[in-house]
């Protein structure tokens, strides 16, 4: 059975709630629906909030979603200035509480979203009672990968997202059976690379791949319980990589197929890895 498309607002399943929330990183547009214990959802560079479009009916009738677009993304305000994962854990508390949110989150977040949870789980445990990382790379970003940032930054700002620049971009973001066999998905992504305008861009890669702390002690500090998901095409985020990361306060599972967006490129898959996740809940340390 074929995925429905994703899209800044998938036509199957219409908005039903949406509004727009005043953080100290610009106002940011936010989506709930669904009903139950609270579930926070934060997406990846370069997308949106309907990158989740395919999971979210799965999640939605096990929890109240909130879907956000982070900063620079969708419908949500660029920052003026470079920020810190310390700020996007702000953005996200003004969110939950412009909401009425008090009790703990299900936190799920894609790569950036994951930094994001990490840095909020680890200095405020009360806040999250269970946190999702997909793709979400540990280590600060040292080496080929970083002389590889920088030059993609160098050419976004030269030619915006053309698609040569955005040809360049797809291969982290999708495995090879997701480009050759998704159009959908293929299409989705490259819509959204191309409407970052530079300033967001080059913001929000800077802020998060170049100045981003390394967070191994942040992780080590955890005691929320943890899943850590990658893909098993992510070049970034390896299966030995987040193996390797597994602990007492840390489980670990790999999507088979999949490469940065798990999410998008295996829905089911990662559906049943996130809820399972919730009902197992462990012990916190």
């Amino acid at each position: 059975m074929s995925q429905p498309a994703p899209s800044s607002q998938p036509a199957d399943t219409p908005l039903t709630g949406t509004t727009r929330v005043a953080t100290p990183l610009g106002a940011l547009a936010v989506e709930v629906l669904g009903e139950g214990p609270p579930a926070l959802l934060w997406h990846s560079l370069c997308v949106d909030r309907a990158v989740w479009s395919r999971v979210r009916d799965q999640l939605a009738a096990q929890r109240q979603l909130i879907l956000l677009d982070a900063p620079g993304h969708g419908d949500s305000d660029t920052p003026a200035q470079r920020f810190t994962l310390d700020e996007g854990a702000d953005a996200a508390i003004a969110v939950l509480d412009a909401l009425g949110i008090g009790v703990p989150v299900d936190w799920v977040g894609n790569a950036w979203g994951g930094h994001v949870g990490i840095v909020l789980a680890a200095r405020d445990p009360r806040r999250v009672r269970t946190l999702t990382t997909i793709a979400t790379l540990v280590p600060a970003v040292t080496g080929a990968l970083r002389a590889q940032t920088r030059a993609l930054l160098w050419e976004h700002r030269l030619l915006g997202g053309r698609p040569w620049v955005v040809k360049q971009l797809l291969p982290t973001f999708l495995s090879r059976a997701t480009r050759t066999g998704d159009a959908q998905a293929v299409s989705y992504l490259q819509s959204r690379i191309a409407a970052l305008d530079r300033h967001a861009f080059h913001v929000a890669m800077t802020s998060v791949m170049l100045d981003r702390q390394d967070l191994t002690t942040d992780v080590a500090r955890l005691t929320t319980p943890t899943l850590f998901i990658t893909g098993s095409h992510d070049a970034l985020w390896t299966p030995a990589d987040v193996r390797a990361a597994k602990s007492a306060i840390v489980e670990s599972a790999v999507i088979d197929g999949t490469a940065h967006l798990c999410a998008l490129e295996s829905p089911a898959a990662t559906a049943r890895a996130i809820l399972a996740h919730w009902t197992r809940r462990p012990n916190a340390a």
